[in-house]
């Protein structure tokens, strides 16, 4: 099993939890692309997530969609294990970095250079929250794609983001929809 789409069920969290254990206990360490959302999971399965993704080191894609768990134990556990994941190459969230987690967002990007496609979408950022997102990538960073669409970038504080955005030597492609 290489790819596990879980998009849209709302197992909930005990079920989700479940599934996470099942993988871990038989040591599946084959998928390669993981996306989940919608299943209305908390801190248990925040958890399981992050013990499977150190199970897991060849996990290259990984997509959480409208699961927010900002700032609970749980959350940042799984964060961590994001940032010192190594091969994961594509991280796509929905909804996960609201409010005061912008910060754990840049502490995603800057600690994790192995990703080169990060969609961070409804998330709540304004043009100074994505600003300081782009002024904190590392120069090493390999990131090539950033989603930022469904936020709240605004044209009047645009110059900083667009300042931000001409010292980027390492961004292809920004997604700048739906503002």
């Amino acid at each position: 099993l290489e790819v596990l789409d879980l998009y849209g069920n709302w197992v909930g969290d005990s079920n989700f939890s479940d599934f996470l254990n099942a993988l871990i206990t038989f040591k599946n360490t084959t998928l390669r692309s993981l996306t989940f959302g919608f299943n209305n999971y908390s801190d248990p399965s925040a958890y399981k997530l992050a013990e499977y993704l150190k199970l897991n080191t060849d996990l290259a894609h990984l997509s959480m969609f409208c699961d927010p768990l900002s700032m609970t134990d749980g959350f940042k556990a799984l964060i961590n294990s994001i940032k010192t994941h190594p091969s994961l190459t594509s991280l796509e969230t929905s909804g996960f970095f609201r409010g005061g987690a912008s910060t754990l967002a840049q502490e995603l990007l800057t600690e994790n250079t192995h990703l080169t496609k990060c969609t961070l979408s409804l998330c709540q950022f304004d043009s100074k929250k994505a600003a300081d997102l782009l002024k904190s990538l590392p120069q090493e960073s390999q990131l090539k794609e950033l989603g930022l669409y469904c936020n709240c970038i605004e044209d009047k504080d645009l110059a900083e983001f667009l300042e931000a955005l001409a010292n980027n030597h390492t961004l292809e492609h920004i997604d700048l929809r739906l503002h």
